[in-house]
């Protein structure tokens, strides 16, 4: 990529490279205020990955689960959800389906 700069900066990275980039930045990003709103509104929506692999796990923390999703950007995300959220978005998820189950 070329920065616009006087005189123009070139600089060559690889996938490796462009990763770290995205972890730091985000990792800087999650420290800076204002924060990031915890409500999603209309306005706010980004661009959305269509069915993204996904693998849930049992957290090593008792009656938390993991559920790790692929984003083709950013690679594999984590977030952990403690029960309770856990059954919501179970609940959520089978109420779009019409209550029927699906599997990956």
């Amino acid at each position: 990529m070329t920065f616009q700069a006087d005189p123009p900066v070139r600089v060559e990275l690889d996938a490796v490279e462009v990763d770290d980039i995205l972890t730091n930045l985000g990792e800087l990003r999650a420290m800076m205020q204002p924060e990031q709103p915890s409500d999603l509104c209309a306005a706010q929506r980004r661009s959305t990955v269509l069915n993204p692999d996904w693998v849930c796990e049992q957290s090593p923390w008792p009656a938390d689960s993991v559920l790790h999703i692929r984003d083709p950007r950013y690679g594999w995300l984590g977030y952990v959800f403690p029960s309770d959220a856990a059954n919501r978005l179970a609940v959520a998820l089978a109420d779009q389906c019409g209550g029927s189950e699906s599997k990956h």
